[in-house]
């Protein structure tokens, strides 16, 4: 009998958790597409990473070039900082040419989320991932603490991306 108890309870408190988190996946997408809403204007695909929804890194494809910002947000969704790093290097751009970060083909057009499986939370930082088209399409996003683990972006992006927001 006190098994089953535990057991009832353990389910309740799992069922609880994971309704949270749903909730948790759109607030990442919503602090998301506050930033993305600042590059309207730009034409061409945008990419967004972000780091605890807090630190976003934001690559735009415009035509032939790209353009790339780091930007804070605060826990309320306001910008509290916007910076566009220095002109791309010719290693930055052999970098992004490489890793074709705009190629829609190897992404998934479905949300992928490790929220369901909890024990992921103790590793990692949440990390939100997603590239949006012309039509506000989204391709390969995601939400996890564990990026590495399912993440659809090639990991020498991945490694670029860490390394201009940890640069700002």
């Amino acid at each position: 009998m006190k098994r089953s108890i535990v057991i009832l309870l353990l389910l309740i408190s799992i069922l609880s958790y994971s309704q949270n988190l749903q909730y948790a996946d759109s607030m990442s997408r919503a602090k998301a597409d506050i930033v993305l809403s600042h590059f309207d204007n730009n034409q061409g695909f945008k990419l967004l990473y972000s780091v605890e929804d807090k630190y976003f890194y934001v690559l735009i494809n415009e035509c032939t070039f790209f353009e790339e910002y780091v930007i804070e947000m605060d826990s309320l969704g306001n910008i509290i900082n916007m910076i566009e790093p220095n002109k791309l290097t010719r290693q930055d751009k052999k970098i992004l040419k490489k890793t074709t970060p705009f190629d829609l083909t190897k992404y998934d057009t479905g949300y992928i989320t490790e929220s369901s499986n909890f024990i992921d939370f103790t590793f990692g930082r949440l990390a939100y991932f997603v590239v949006k088209d012309n039509n506000g399409n989204r391709y390969g996003e995601f939400r996890s603490f564990m990026p590495a683990k399912i993440s659809p972006i090639d990991l020498n992006l991945w490694v670029y991306i860490i390394r201009k927001l940890y640069e700002s």
